[in-house]
């Protein structure tokens, strides 16, 4: 812990001009090879400030606490907090290992080491054998809790925990290597086996909590597994939360209310209504045999192959309400009244239906010749918008009165189906040949929403400039990021091969189908991916 004067990427700097990539390469390295880990911050991101005004403004992030995996997994909790400090330019680090260590109450998750016991299907069948009173969803909902229980009192009694079980095999086994006493060989390929079962289902718990879809069991990776959990768990831990106020909420309680009031706020209808407009609008495409054969009963096979093409590992929603993860502890319950929400099943469905609403009010306007649309050559035809998930493009002449139709429409559609512009997300892009008082014009309609230069639309550089190393080197930077991520010390050579071509080979190939990647760039990804190796 201290002043290491060095910085892993530009990511860590404000202010000033970016230092080049190779710079940080040492630095990188010896995190690496040390198999050490950040400990992260709390308070502001920065350790040191040149403290100069204006634009000359300097801050750094050159002071952090590093620590190895035993430490982490000694001091959970530990916590490195940045602290101002009047004596000098630096922040003072403060590390609090002595933190509330209580357990949160913990949800139940089936473990997939039970699969492994024969004993597990009898237990199961034993409590789901139980009769019941009341509706047949009550019946279920209460077989399913029988089962919770008996398994949760069978796992006490008979499995236990893995670890602890390695623990005392170990022991075992070196007390009957240290007798040397005839016979004992029998015995020792006993335990070697029962040893190895165990490590097997120590390293299937630690791969399910840390969600590495991409590597395989069979690999001894436990360590890696375990790492990635430590290291997603401190991630997601949220020790303080600012609120609309500008104040900060520091208190577990608080934190929790606040969560409760967003999440009710962001799920709660805005009981939209002027419905008339949008559904005079929609062609009708839905006939009386197809009609029909929407609203039939469903069967039992459409349900039972509902369930069994569900992942094996997963479990749906209980009911329809909503609660939040906080630290690991389930809190919060919210009943949502909106319809398009993130999580929901039927979101994406009810989405498409919203947006070709949409895109039947432009397509009236551009009929009517209210909105132009653009053309890419002479005989081209004419677009006038691209939908792409939550991501619309809209297209028309930069004139005040197609500004002001596309700001009619969208306001139409918002009053009537809930949804609304984020003006924070949203921009114009011009054409060059777009004078400053049409852009001025354009944008006083549009309620002063900012022009693109250098934006981003579904991941792709909207416009490139003359060096396209600068354009496309956030691809080099997500590479980097991830490797940084995982601590090779602890995968297999086979392990690291799935990595990189699983992982690491995909992750430019969506910009690589639009647009030629610099060889100086892609012969810096191959020695970036090489070094790893």
């Amino acid at each position: 812990m201290g002043d290491f004067n060095d910085l892993r990427s530009n990511e860590e700097k404000w202010g000033g001009r970016d230092r080049a990539e190779g710079i940080f390469r040492e630095f990188n390295r010896f995190i690496r090879v040390n198999n050490l880990v950040d400990l992260g911050y709390q308070g502001v991101p920065w350790t040191w400030c040149n403290s100069w005004e204006g634009d000359g403004e300097v801050k750094e992030r050159l002071d952090r606490c590093l620590c190895s995996t035993e430490w982490m997994q000694r001091y959970e909790k530990a916590q490195c907090n940045h602290v101002e400090t009047e004596a000098s330019n630096h922040l003072m680090l403060i590390v609090d290992t002595n933190l509330d260590n209580k357990r949160a109450k913990r949800r139940f998750y089936f473990d997939q080491r039970w699969t492994k016991n024969p004993e597990t299907k009898n237990v199961i069948q034993g409590a789901w054998r139980k009769d019941h009173s009341g509706s047949r969803m009550f019946k279920v909902a209460r077989k399913i809790r029988e089962c919770h229980i008996a398994i949760l009192e069978w796992r006490e009694k008979v499995q236990g925990n893995s670890n602890v079980r390695i623990k005392k095999l170990k022991e075992k086994l070196s007390k009957v290597r240290e007798g040397n006493g005839a016979g004992k060989s029998g015995q020792v390929v006993e335990l070697k086996s029962q040893l190895s079962k165990a490590y097997k289902e120590e390293e299937l718990y630690w791969s399910k909590k840390s969600r590495s879809k991409w590597l395989k069991e069979e690999d001894r990776n436990t360590a890696f597994f375990y790492s990635t959990v430590m290291a997603k768990r401190r991630r997601n831990t949220i020790s303080t939360l600012q609120k609309n106020d500008g104040t900060w909420c520091k208190n577990e309680q608080k934190i929790e209310e606040e969560f409760s009031e967003y999440y009710k706020d962001l799920f709660a209808t805005t009981n939209p209504d002027n419905f008339e407009d949008i559904l005079a609008e929609i062609p009708s495409t839905i006939f009386g045999q197809m009609n029909e054969q929407l609203i039939r009963p469903v069967e039992e096979n459409e349900i039972r192959q509902a369930s069994f093409s569900m992942h094996p590992n997963k479990a749906p929603g209980t009911d329809m309400f909503y609660s939040f993860n906080l630290n690991g502890q389930k809190v919060g319950n919210i009943q949502p009244s909106r319809g398009i929400r993130q999580g929901d099943p039927l979101s994406p469905y009810l989405f498409i239906i919203c947006a070709e609403r949409l895109s039947c009010l432009i397509h009236k306007a551009v009929a009517k010749k209210e909105l132009t649309g653009i053309k890419i050559c002479k005989d081209s035809p004419t677009i006038s918008h691209i939908f792409f998930a939550y991501d619309s493009l809209l297209c028309c002449q930069a004139t005040k009165q197609e500004a002001r139709k596309v700001k009619s429409i969208l306001k139409k559609y918002g009053k009537a189906l809930g949804q609304v512009v984020n003006f924070d997300k949203s921009a114009i892009f011009y054409s060059k040949n777009t004078t400053n008082q049409r852009k001025k014009e354009v944008k006083e309609e549009l309620d002063n929403m900012k022009e693109a230069r250098n934006g981003i639309y579904l991941g792709l550089p909207m416009a490139i400039g003359r060096s396209k190393t600068q354009v496309f080197g956030f691809v080099k930077r997500k590479i980097n990021k991830k490797l940084q991520g995982w601590k090779q010390k602890l995968l297999s050579q086979w392990g690291k091969e799935i990595l990189i071509k699983s992982v690491i080979m995909a992750m430019p190939t969506y910009v690589m189908a639009c647009f030629s990647l610099p060889r100086g760039l892609c012969r810096q990804i191959t020695a970036k991916i090489a070094r790893f190796w």
